[in-house]
């Protein structure tokens, strides 16, 4: 990664093809580890390529488009139990930080909507 300017057309490659991994993906545990051994590359390298092509890590962009996935169940089913959501839109192993949520543990669906509609 030192030289990119060597081939950049080849980081930008591996970058799409990590991000349809995290998209096809998204309800697994995906780890560092698991993204070396399905891309051949040290956990490290892969992260920080991740990160200088799309802007954040790969654990980031997971987290974030499984925040997205939560957001469109809420928005498509109004009957749904906010219960349900985590397992529904696979957040149900995977903590959100205050960072990327400012929601709290127990609060009606107006608030809960109005709150990830904040997120981004």
């Amino acid at each position: 990664m030192r030289n990119d300017k060597r081939d950049p057309d080849r980081y930008e490659q591996l970058a799409n093809e990590v991000e349809e991994y995290l998209i096809n993906n998204y309800n697994k545990n995906i780890t560092s580890d698991v993204l070396s051994k399905e891309f051949g590359f040290v956990p490290s390298y892969i992260s920080r390529l991740f990160k200088r092509q799309k802007g954040v890590s790969p654990n980031e962009y997971v987290t974030k488009y499984r925040i997205e996935k939560a957001k469109k169940l809420i928005e498509e089913n109004n009957d749904l139990r906010i219960k349900i959501l985590p397992t529904q839109s696979d957040l149900k192993n995977h903590t959100i930080s205050q960072k990327h949520s400012n929601v709290k543990p127990v609060c009606g669906r107006p608030n809960i909507r109005q709150e990830i509609n904040k997120l981004y």
